[in-house]
């Protein structure tokens, strides 16, 4: 009788809990501001009552950002530890007219043409063209 192999999971990893809400200067929450961090690597959503929750967040120190269109950008540094809840409340300063319209200004639209996809037949003959 073969002898029986031991399967060893491996560890999960360590996890934060972090979750808060987004509020104006005047305590109304801010629905649809982007939490994130600095990195990228964990992003978030405010809910219509403001509050948000980050799912699987690692322990460690982050940076985070909080930003909504018509809000000044917010950026906070914290310290997560290990399976300790976190909950932090955010509030963000409204733009003023100036500060809004210099905000549409400075937004960047892309746009992209669809490129015509080319058959085998096309190409080749592009080939042909491109040795002659």
């Amino acid at each position: 009788v073969p002898a029986a192999e031991s399967v060893v999971a491996p560890a999960a990893a360590p996890q934060a809990l972090l979750g808060g809400r987004v509020t104006d200067t005047l305590g109304v929450p801010v629905a649809g501001a982007r939490i994130f961090t600095d990195d990228g690597r964990f992003e978030a959503y405010s809910l219509a009552d403001g509050t948000f929750v980050f799912e699987q967040v690692l322990p460690g120190e982050l940076v985070l950002m909080v930003e909504e269109a018509d809000h000044a950008l917010l950026t906070q540094r914290v310290t997560l530890l290990a399976d300790t809840p976190l909950s932090l409340t955010f509030q963000l300063r409204r733009l003023d007219r100036a500060e809004r319209r210099a905000a549409q200004k400075a937004s960047v639209t892309v746009t992209g043409r669809r490129e015509r996809s080319l058959t085998r037949y096309a190409l080749e003959r592009e080939a042909l063209r491109d040795l002659g």
